[in-house]
């Protein structure tokens, strides 16, 4: 009996000891883990923890969250070590959460968390659920849940939120992410991916008097592969439906929608420093500070150009934009892609691009006093146009310098201020090389009440050099026919290119009429003097037009006789005047003196069957007609047609014309 008591004892103080033994390597591991704090969230906050009544089995932590230098309780936590197990009770701090409960405008019931790892696992586990009440005192759960990998130090978080409102103005229901955060260096972490579901999304403007907008199905993927010198981030929006309305909507079929929209944006070479989430943060305007508009017009031009690539695109189903419930313009399967080239900032590349299956444009009063009078619809619409040689870097400083000001209102300019930017606008000009191209292709387009075009072309490309601007336009088209006139064009073909011999004021004058240039321009300089930048555009242009030229087959429609090859060719200069002009409004009136000084040369071909054969008695071949008998001469078989025009007097197949300049 006492040799069995014996061994009893000895497998009991072995025990013990291996017990004790695990115990301590158990709570050296906890003391490993804690000693690894504080835990920095890249571009976030610090999380640090602080120890208070342990004992040999338990302890109590606090954690807290540092951000510009202020710190926050957020957790309490009560550890129990168990040999080889820990588990983990923990309670959100009640100031923060009463807190909480403020900023959200929630009231949270219940909070239960616990986690649970082993020593020797692949990592820890922690869940959490809370239960609490959202605006408008409906019962909502937030269920989360937290994964530790010893493998590769990440952190994985699944949450679930049943839904939530928030003053009425912002309604989600049905949400579910899922984020993953790996470790960029001891004890700092990065979000690599975020990926967010939701089944509706409600947002209402103004407190919901002005404005409405409703995300169906909602899909958010957010990737990004951090380094040490930089990131690159992938983001892709996913919605099956997006409408928006306002207080003038009056049903489902009044409002502006979308269906299956996708909208992806790459930037690739992202610098460390650019942090859009602290930027943005920033810019929040409160009653003591406005916001900054400065600040807004770096972070777009950090977000849009601060990388080496940028890439986005954005497709949809269908678009349709209604009014009185009736679609004014409709798109299906339309897609927008945008490329951007920096890692040569002064010689950077962007290239757009665009497509439709179909776009239906049709006409309104509204529409009418912009110009659209006719229904418009457009089948196979493509579209493509590249900048290239572009000088970024220079461009950027000049936005950064007056694009401000230009987006204050009321902004008084002084004489100083207008010499200063109008130097700024002249050496951007001079040293702006930027090479742009673009073509339009569509298969084919009807006018309602006017006529079709089949597989239409046109092509326009800028080829700037130190002192010139050449500029080439070329229009084709298979097929033009107009019904109502009973004619058509077959093989269509228009050449016209432009050469302007660059000096400052016309480089000047060509800068400010650019798509945000001419924002700019017009909010930095006094009225008179902006209306004299546009003007400089005609009066300081020697433009020449060499070997324009125009083809095309005129047949009759629907019954085709005949067709008739017409031919017209133009060549055009314009005298270099170097006398200096008048300045303010009174400038515009100098332009119709400054073309009456043009030189030009037009010939004109056309068959002389166009006369001799019967055709029809519609408004254009009746003029066609008087045209040809009164301005064209007959030789061969064919009636020509020279015009000459120089500086002031006209010629018309050798025979002066006097013009009545009443």
């Amino acid at each position: 009996m006492n040799k069995k008591i014996n061994v009893l004892l000895k497998f009991s103080a072995l025990a013990l000891a291996v017990g004790v033994g695990t115990q301590f390597y158990t709570n050296y591991q906890i003391d490993q883990s804690l000693a690894q704090f504080p835990y920095q969230l890249k571009d976030q906050f610090i999380i640090n923890v602080s120890e208070s009544n342990r004992d040999f089995i338990t302890r109590d932590l606090t954690f807290s969250l540092e951000q510009n230098g202020q710190k926050t309780d957020f957790l309490h936590t009560k550890l129990t070590a168990l040999p080889l197990l820990i588990s983990a009770e923990s309670e959100i701090n009640p100031a923060l959460i009463k807190r909480l409960n403020e900023q959200l405008n929630i009231t949270i019931d219940k909070n239960t968390i616990t986690s649970q790892f082993s020593v020797f696992s692949d990592g820890l586990s922690s869940r959490l659920q809370t239960e609490f009440r959202d605006s408008t005192n409906k019962a909502q759960t937030l269920e989360s849940q937290l994964s530790y990998s010893n493998d590769n130090k990440s952190l994985a978080l699944q949450t679930q939120l049943s839904g939530f409102n928030y003053d009425k103005l912002l309604e989600i229901k049905d949400l579910t992410g899922d984020f993953l955060l790996l470790p960029m260096g001891d004890s700092l972490y990065d979000i690599s991916r975020a990926d967010v579901k939701t089944k509706k999304i409600d947002i209402n403007f103004l407190d919901g008097d002005n404005s409405h907008l409703g995300l169906v199905k909602g899909h958010y993927v957010i990737d990004k592969k951090p380094s040490n010198q930089g990131y690159d981030l992938s983001q892709r929006f996913e919605n099956e439906g997006i409408y928006f309305s306002n207080n003038k909507t009056k049903s489902d079929e009044d409002k502006i929608r979308a269906t299956n929209v996708s909208w992806v944006i790459q930037q690739m070479g992202v610098p460390s420093h650019v942090t859009f989430f602290e930027q943005m943060k920033q810019l929040q305007p409160t009653a003591n500070t406005p916001l900054d508009v400065e600040k807004l017009v770096q972070l777009v031009s950090d977000y849009l150009f601060n990388n080496q690539h940028f890439k986005s695109e954005i497709q949809a189903e269908s678009v349709i934009i209604p009014q009185n419930e009736k679609a004014i313009l409709e798109a299906k399967n339309a897609q927008f892609n945008v490329q951007l080239n920096h890692q040569d900032r002064h010689n950077a590349n962007e290239k757009f691009t665009f497509s439709a299956q179909s776009l239906q444009a049709n006409a309104t009063d509204e529409t009418a006093k912009l110009g659209l009078q006719n229904d418009m619809k457009i089948n196979g619409l493509s579209a493509e146009s590249e900048f290239s040689q572009f000088n970024l870097e220079q461009s950027l400083a000049f936005l950064h310098k007056y694009l401000p000001k230009a987006l204050q209102k009321n902004q008084e300019t002084s004489e100083k201020s207008t010499a200063l930017f109008l130097n700024d606008l002249q050496h951007l000009a001079e040293n702006a090389q930027t090479r742009f191209k673009t073509a339009v292709k569509i298969k084919q387009v009807s006018l309602k009440d006017i006529g079709t075009g089949e597989n239409l072309e046109l092509n326009y490309s800028e080829l700037p050099s130190a002192d010139n601007l050449a500029i080439q336009n070329i229009f084709s088209a298979e097929k033009l026919t107009i019904p109502a006139q009973q004619m058509q064009l077959n093989q269509a073909k228009l050449t016209l290119p432009l050469n302007l011999p660059l000096n400052p004021k016309l480089a000047q004058s060509l800068q400010c009429q650019q798509f945000l240039y001419k924002f700019v321009c017009a909010n930095n300089v006094p009225a008179e003097k902006y209306f004299e930048l546009m003007a400089q555009r005609y009066l300081y242009s020697d433009l020449a037009i060499n070997q324009a030229q125009f083809n095309a087959e005129l047949n009759t429609y629907p019954k085709e006789q005949t067709a008739l090859p017409v031919r017209i060719d133009l060549n055009l200069k314009m005298p270099h005047n170097s006398a200096e002009k008048s300045n303010g409004f009174g400038i515009f009136e100098q332009i119709p003196e400054h073309f009456a000084q043009a030189n030009i040369q037009l010939n004109a071909v056309v068959p002389s069957a166009l006369l001799k054969e019967e055709k029809p008695t519609t408004e254009i071949w009746i003029a066609l007609k008087e045209i040809l008998m009164n301005y064209f001469t007959e030789n061969n078989e064919q009636y020509q047609l020279n015009f000459e025009a120089n500086q002031g007097e006209f010629k018309s197949n050798g025979t002066p014309i006097e013009i009545d300049e009443e």
